[in-house]
């Protein structure tokens, strides 16, 4: 029962009974988490006055180390004016008292991004995070079940990935790239990049064996050794291709040099699938771009044919969407020649190729969206309204 105005109080606004060790999820609180709380409580409420929005109980809970309800029950006690702001803030994050606020499509969508960023932890991260992106309260089991069940998320062993990874400067860059990258029309972006193929990129080496007897032989090219260079650009538009691509016989593993770079611009001029003054090619860190050679490629792109290039943060592949259209092209690729059985080098090209010429605008859309580039509605349905072959 909420206290009256003449209800006593210590110099931290606190009744007696709140003062009083209350146990709550196995954890007793006292008067020093209670005091803590409302000062925590009294700075959120000026913070969200400032943006103009209502305080958050969940966020002040989390901060002052306490059980949410815990934090609802000593919020209320304060007075009826404290009682009537927390209803209020309750309300506006729609949570009805016993009833946790269901996750709605966008929330899923936001929530499958950050499962996929690998950057939380626990299901508590997560459920903070979406939030403080959504600016509404959510529970830990909505969260909890949404990925267990509506996404069907499993927990796995995480790829490690550098540590330099994160340092300031590249995630400097990242947020300058963001807030480029953010106001240009989808079907503008063209993402760019290379690719190695052999015949050992798309052997399949695991297969099964009968019990007690050892795996079995595997028939391997002589000529292995031939390996073949892929540049490709992804487009939206369809007046373009999906995936513009050209490809080069090389000696090496990713022997991909400045000259082949320089060739596919020239390429792509010739059949006129640049378009002067409306492209913006998003290209990766790697030194044929960054070299003498592709500035001077560069400046001639901007020059003769005003495309803009723009360039992705360090060490944040994940951001070009064109890697989706490479592994797509290798895992046909692949699956046809387990199929067929194909032994000569040369049909590594000559898969890969089929596996590109197969990707669809919709593919590339999906891409886009996967990496975090929303599209726009009405490039978004004039996509879906076309027949693919």
């Amino acid at each position: 029962m909420t206290p009256g105005a003449g209800s006593p109080r210590s110099a931290y606004g606190l009744s007696e009974g709140m003062r009083n060790p209350t146990r709550n999820s196995g954890r007793e609180y006292g008067a020093q988490d209670a005091s803590r709380l409302l000062s925590l409580w009294c700075l959120e409420k000026t913070t969200a006055a400032e943006a103009g929005t209502w305080p958050s109980v969940h966020q002040t809970a989390e901060l002052a180390g306490v059980a949410p309800n815990y934090a609802r029950r000593v919020i209320s006690m304060v007075g009826d004016a404290e009682a009537e702001i927390l209803a209020k803030s309750e309300i506006m994050a729609g949570r009805r008292p016993g009833r946790p606020r269901a996750l709605q499509e966008e929330d899923l969508a936001l929530l499958a991004r950050m499962v996929r960023s690998g950057a939380f932890a626990t299901d508590k991260s997560y459920a903070m995070e979406l939030e403080r992106l959504t600016g509404k309260r959510v529970s830990l089991s909505t969260v909890n079940r949404a990925l267990r069940r509506q996404l069907g998320t499993t927990i796995v062993q995480g790829r490690e990935t550098t540590a330099d990874k994160f340092k300031p400067e590249n995630l400097l860059k990242l947020r300058e790239y963001l807030d480029e990258v953010v106001d240009i029309p989808r079907r503008r972006l063209r993402f760019y990049d290379q690719s190695g193929v052999s015949i050992s990129d798309i052997f399949r080496h695991r297969r099964r064996k009968m019990p007690g007897e050892r795996a079995p032989l595997i028939l391997r090219s002589q000529s292995a050794t031939k390996h073949f260079s892929f540049f490709g650009a992804t487009s939206i538009d369809i007046s373009l291709p999906p995936v513009y691509y050209t490809w080069y016989e090389s000696g090496v593993s990713n022997g991909q040099g400045a000259y082949e770079h320089l060739h596919f611009f020239k390429c792509a001029s010739e059949v006129c699938v640049l378009r002067p003054g409306e492209d913006v090619f998003v290209l990766d860190n790697w030194s044929a771009h960054t070299s003498e050679a592709g500035q001077a490629l560069i400046d001639d792109l901007a020059d003769k044919y005003e495309i803009a290039t723009l360039f992705l943060p360090p060490k944040f592949s994940e951001l070009n969407p064109v890697e989706h259209s490479w592994r797509r092209a290798k895992c046909y690729a692949a699956q046809q020649r387990n199929v067929c059985r194909y032994v000569d080098p040369a049909d590594a090209c000559a898969l890969m190729c089929e596996g590109l010429d197969r990707i669809t605008h919709r593919n590339i859309a999906a891409d886009y969206e996967r990496d975090g580039y929303v599209i726009e509605r009405p490039t978004a349905d004039e996509i879906l309204s076309m027949n693919d072959e």
